[in-house]
């Protein structure tokens, strides 16, 4: 429209749809409110007479003629669109044909649809509407329609795009004006509620726990807010309002059909209580993931999943023992207007009511249907899209059946184990997917060794477990998935993500769907060792020696003790031989010591060569034990010193405990620090 005046919404545009609200007396939708004020806002286009067309008749600039069409009309360059209807068009221009003996009249359409669309292309290709008139100059008598026949009273009043305009406009003003409130698109006047007794939502919410099931407004307003004198929409409208704003806590909208249908959130909750689907999630490694790079890599891997139905999934045990599916990313959009849907069996023709919960993007309500048809992991699971919130499903079958032990759930430490009792199933598994008995096998350890890692560890600990190839740890990444589920919950898409951006995972260039995992790549994150008792005692005694006061007397024993630790071990021969030097003075003649030729395999050892080895293994403790005194030793020697130093009076004797009675390293140890001890009580002599 030419006044853009006429897309604002004013307060008398306010008024007037409060008068209409009041005289309707029912809630009305913004749509509906929309093309009314439009209707109103263009009545004056809408009063003048209209002229019907005829090419012998002369018309003025500014007449309004009727012309009827059946025709094909250039609405774009690339087509035409058939027309069959009249319009009324506008005179805005009035061109002199002499040569025609007739004239020519400009015209325009202020009106929308298809013909809208063909008057907008005309002035966007700078092409005039010409209609000839008063031919011959006979100017023949105007005859004028009748207003029963009049079409702008069903024609749209502006383009479609000026009503989009409008109607957010009027969405906007209608929300800040505290005369209207609405619910799911319903509007209707503030002056109109409390007719519904709030003191009754009580008894609704005690009706929907001994119930359980989903109750809609109509049945809700019936049972206890049946007020005849006044119209049911305006106490659907208010009800719905209510509980929405309100209770919102308590009450959820299952579904916005037909005023709406709802449910208590406590009897949703309870359906997902310690289920395995509920479980916490595998926690995902720090760091962004490119959506887009992933959604690159999944094209040319030819991982590319559906984005719309029928659906095929494979089901994993998480999903049969809670008696629910996921829905993959891609799908989730169909679900997001309802929380109840209906899911018909295409092979029995059962409905079952099932719910949806967006956070998880699970649909909870087959544990009936997976019980009564022995369903296992890896089974085929097909959904197709019906309408709105209605779905059909199969679930593919087999002529050969399946023997499996039942399987169980543990909510407390998040376990899925074997049941000891036989079942048979004819459901057709994929044979990739399908876990046999043998990975249950070793979930036991599997479950100790999850509790501190997330998905990409999880991924490393079910790669060198199960991986077909030892080298480089081949497996299919749906089998990988349902494994991993099993050990913590999780998603096809998450593990996905890993597998295509941690560079560790790379897919095989033989097999499609295989990936591998390279061992080089994993960078071990930096974990402290478990240090030894021994080695702590070790760093403690060297930051105590730091800290002590240096006195010649520790000097001197520091150097002993490095004198002695760095001495080679000797054998016990050798230690015969030096104490019968020091009796007998004169020098033994040396004796050369045979090697010990090392024991191959599949060779008897004689006995002599038994007690050589014996000897050295003996020697080897003795000199462990020996090193393990010498650093407590020390230690009590520090803890000595520092003590003395607060006791001025006292003379500083060093107090050794009862030294080690064992061993060639002890008794030299014992030797040195007595000839260090006599030569300072000299000293204290002189």
């Amino acid at each position: 429209m030419e006044n853009k005046n006429k897309l604002e919404i004013t307060q008398d545009d306010l008024i007037f749809l409060e008068n209409l609200l009041k005289k309707e007396r029912i809630p009305l939708t913004l749509n509906e409110l929309t093309l009314k004020l439009a209707f109103h806002k263009t009545a004056e286009d809408r009063t003048k007479p209209i002229k019907v067309y005829n090419p012998y008749s002369d018309y003025e600039v500014g007449d309004l003629i009727y012309k009827y069409y059946d025709e094909p009309l250039k609405t774009s360059s690339r087509g035409t669109e058939h027309f069959k209807g009249g319009v009324v068009l506008e005179v805005v221009r009035k061109i002199p044909f002499p040569k025609l003996s007739c004239q020519m009249l400009e015209v325009d359409y202020r009106g929308g649809g298809l013909f809208r669309k063909y008057t907008d292309y005309m002035k966007k290709t700078k092409t005039q509407i010409l209609l000839p008139c008063n031919l011959d100059g006979r100017s023949d008598p105007v005859e004028f329609l009748p207003k029963e026949k009049d079409p702008r009273q069903e024609e749209l009043p502006l383009k479609e795009n000026e009503l989009k305009l409008l109607e957010s406009r009027l969405k906007s003003a209608l929300s800040k004006s505290d005369k209207f409130y609405s619910w799911n698109g319903y509007w209707y006047l503030t002056e109109a509620k409390g007719e519904i007794e709030e003191q009754k939502i009580s008894e609704v919410e005690q009706f929907l726990k001994e119930n359980k099931n989903s109750v809609t407004t109509q049945e809700l307003i019936k049972k206890y807010f049946s007020k005849p004198q006044i119209s049911p929409e305006i106490l659907y409208l208010e009800l719905n309002h209510i509980l929405e704003s309100k209770y919102r806590k308590k009450f959820v909208l299952v579904s916005p059909d037909n005023w709406g249908k709802w449910n208590l959130k406590e009897n949703l909750e309870a359906l997902k209580s310690k289920i395995p689907l509920s479980a916490p999630r595998a926690e995902m490694p720090e760091g962004e993931i490119s959506k887009r790079e992933i959604q690159e890599k999944r094209k040319e891997l030819g991982l590319e999943r559906e984005k719309s139905f029928p659906c095929k999934l494979y089901l994993t045990w998480r999903e049969i023992l809670s008696g629910g599916i996921r829905i993959p990313h891609e799908l989730q959009r169909y679900f997001n207007n309802y929380r109840e849907y209906l899911f018909k069996n295409k092979e029995d023709g059962k409905e079952h009511l099932v719910y949806y919960y967006p956070e998880h993007g699970f649909l909870l309500g087959f544990k009936e249907v997976f019980e009564n048809h022995a369903v296992i992991q890896g089974s085929t699971l097909t959904i197709e899209h019906e309408k709105d919130n209605r779905f059909n499903f199969v679930i593919k079958k087999s002529k050969k059946k399946i023997m499996y032990y039942r399987k169980a759930y543990n909510w407390d430490n998040d376990r899925i184990f074997t049941v000891r009792e036989e079942k048979t199933s004819f459901c057709a598994v994929n044979r990739m997917i399908y876990l046999g008995e043998e990975i249950f096998e070793n979930l036991s350890r599997l479950y100790d060794e999850r509790k501190d890692l997330n998905l990409q560890g999880l991924l490393h600990l079910v790669f060198q477990t199960f991986g077909a190839d030892r080298e480089n740890f081949g497996i299919h990444y749906l089998r990988l998935y349902h494994i991993v589920d099993l050990l913590k919950n999780t998603d096809l898409e998450q593990v996905e993500a890993i597998l295509l951006t941690f560079p560790e995972f790379y897919p095989s260039e033989k097999e499609e769907g295989i990936f591998h995992l390279d061992l080089k790549k994993i960078i071990p994150e930096e974990k402290p060792e478990e240090k030894k008792e021994e080695v702590v005692v070790e760093e403690k005694v060297e930051k105590e020696v730091r800290v002590v006061e240096k006195v010649p007397e520790l000097e001197r024993k520091e150097e002993i003790y490095k004198v002695i630790e760095s001495m080679p071990i000797p054998s016990r021969e050798e230690a015969e031989k030096e104490e019968r030097v020091e009796r007998e003075k004169p020098k033994p003649e040396k004796k050369k010591i045979k090697k010990v030729k090392k024991a191959r395999p599949g060779r008897e050892i004689s006995a002599k060569e038994a007690k050589i080895a014996k000897k050295l293994i003996e020697e080897k403790i003795e000199w462990e034990e020996s090193r393990k005194e010498l650093v407590s030793i020390y230690q009590e020697e520090s803890q000595a010193q520092s003590s003395e130093k607060h006791e001025e009076e006292k003379p500083k004797v060093t107090q050794y405990r009862e030294k080690a009675k064992f061993g060639l390293f002890a008794q030299k140890l014992q030797q040195a620090l007595q000839k260090e001890t006599e030569k300072k009580k000299d000293k204290d002599k002189k």
